[in-house]
């Protein structure tokens, strides 16, 4: 879970995806194993 949510943060430096980021950190932090979480892998 940890994994997930730090390589958010990378991507959060990004003012354009920031708003996408927060959703996503959301998302990936309560279902870690979702289909969602292989965009980041």
């Amino acid at each position: 879970m940890t994994r997930h949510c730090v390589a958010i943060q990378s991507v959060k430096l990004d003012s354009s995806l920031k708003r996408s980021t927060s959703r996503w950190m959301s998302c990936y932090n309560h279902d870690a194993q979702n289909p969602a979480a292989k965009w980041l892998t």
